[in-house]
């Protein structure tokens, strides 16, 4: 996120961010005024992030893919379904022999050890 700091003196700089002390405080370090932290656990449905982009007026959302479990899908289709313009940071690419996208693909391949 502190790269994207500088852009706080061309553009209203929003951060959506987990309600951890530690991140809130990083924020501020970096001169980020409290009304521009939205410090909530998500993920979050659709609406809600439809809701909260025209409530912030957003119009280019900067995420990470977060996968299934942070709720990428439903930010993208709140994104597009409002004409935001989206920047999707993709995940680095590890090749690993098992690979698992939920926890309940985890849960059973640890059963069977």
């Amino acid at each position: 996120m502190a790269r994207f700091v500088v852009l706080k003196e061309e553009k209203e700089l929003y951060v959506r961010i987990l309600p951890i002390p530690e991140h809130i405080a990083l924020c501020l370090d970096m001169g980020i005024p409290t009304t521009n932290i939205i410090a909530m656990h998500g993920p979050f449905s659709e609406d809600l992030n439809r809701a909260m982009f025209r409530q912030y007026q957003i119009n280019t959302m900067v995420t990470k893919e977060s996968g299934e479990a942070g709720g990428v899908l439903e930010k993208v289709n709140a994104a597009r379904n409002e004409g935001i313009d989206l920047v999707l940071i993709e995940r680095p690419r590890l090749e690993f022999p098992q690979k698992y996208s939920s926890i309940d693909e985890v849960v059973r391949l640890v059963k069977t050890l």
